[in-house]
């Protein structure tokens, strides 16, 4: 098997835009970084409830209640807003992929 084959067997999933936009970010201004990101997350409202609702998760334990992006920024950091919004677009896959259709052999 060619390496033409196997890139046509496998279908890897393509990033969500909102992720996209945010990876893009990477080497900007450290002084715009976080009013950019916020910018681009507050255009996503499933991404933005999902980093809300990590951030007043039980985990964190954060005494009053998170309710904006920039408060969430601000506690869980922008590492951290980027791990989430990736494993945000990673399980947003997952959960379209219809696994016996896609592995019939």
């Amino acid at each position: 098997m060619n390496s033409t084959n196997i890139l046509n067997a496998v279908k890897l999933p393509t990033l969500s835009r909102t992720l996209q936009e945010i990876l893009k970010l990477e080497g900007s201004n450290p002084f715009t970084l976080t009013t950019n990101m916020r910018r681009i997350i507050e255009k996503d409202p499933l991404l933005s409830a999902h980093i809300l609702k990590v951030a007043n998760s039980s985990f964190y334990g954060f005494s009053q209640q998170v309710r904006t992006i920039s408060h969430a920024q601000g506690l869980l950091g922008v590492q951290r807003i980027k791990q989430i919004a990736f494993s945000f677009s990673i399980f947003d896959y997952f959960k379209r992929i219809n696994y016996r259709s896609e592995y019939r052999n």
